[in-house]
């Protein structure tokens, strides 16, 4: 009924993306109740144990795996630039991949995606404004990325969404030092433009 209740978009907007999603989490406690009544209902009934063995292994094996990957981000994961640092590290112009983005982790919420289309460089909020869905996950097609989520798509120079749709996230600067490309890290107001900024075609994938 929660869910149901704050499904439409003015929900989303009304609590903003983050708080919406984290309601929308209790999705994954109602699939584990579902997928619990039922196993142990089967478990309850059966006289071979095969499936009883599977389950446990199964189960045993996925819980592992989530515990597993938490403690490498917590371990391994991107290190926060120091704060007094107004020009982040983004990557080697060698890393930067034509229609893709390298992702650059700011903060703990924060990260920016800065993305190499036609050999110049723009950078936008990883973070969609529908539901906060990873952009730098997907390749660039005519200047625009879209959300792996549910669509909404943007403008790499200015984080807009095409016309008639209104969304936009915030873009960074960018310059090069050398073979660095460096991210400001005060975002600009959702929806300004940045000229992009053009990278030697040598120097990229």
């Amino acid at each position: 009924m929660i869910l149901a209740t704050t499904s439409h978009d003015f929900w989303l907007k009304f609590l903003t993306p983050r708080i919406w999603k984290r309601i929308h989490y209790l999705i994954y406690t109602a699939y584990i109740s579902v997928v619990a009544h039922v196993s142990f209902g089967i478990l309850q009934d059966q006289q071979n144990h095969t499936f009883t063995i599977i389950f446990i292994v199964a189960a045993s094996v996925v819980a592992i795996l989530h515990v597993m990957a938490a403690l490498h981000e917590r371990k391994h994961g991107d290190p926060f630039p120091s704060q007094s640092d107004d020009w982040v590290k983004a990557c080697e112009t060698s890393e930067m991949k034509e229609g893709f983005a390298k992702i650059v982790q700011l903060t703990q919420k924060e990260r920016v995606a800065v993305f190499l289309h036609e050999g110049k460089l723009s950078a936008i909020s990883n973070a969609c404004a529908h539901q906060n869905g990873p952009l730098g996950e997907e390749k660039i097609i005519r200047c625009l990325v879209t959300c792996p989520w549910h669509g909404f798509q943007y403008d790499v120079t200015n984080g807009s969404s095409p016309a008639p749709f209104t969304e936009k996230v915030p873009t960074y600067n960018l310059k090069i030092e050398g073979t660095l490309i460096l991210v400001n890290r005060q975002a600009n107001t959702p929806g300004t433009f940045v000229e992009p900024l053009v990278l030697n075609s040598m120097e990229a994938v």
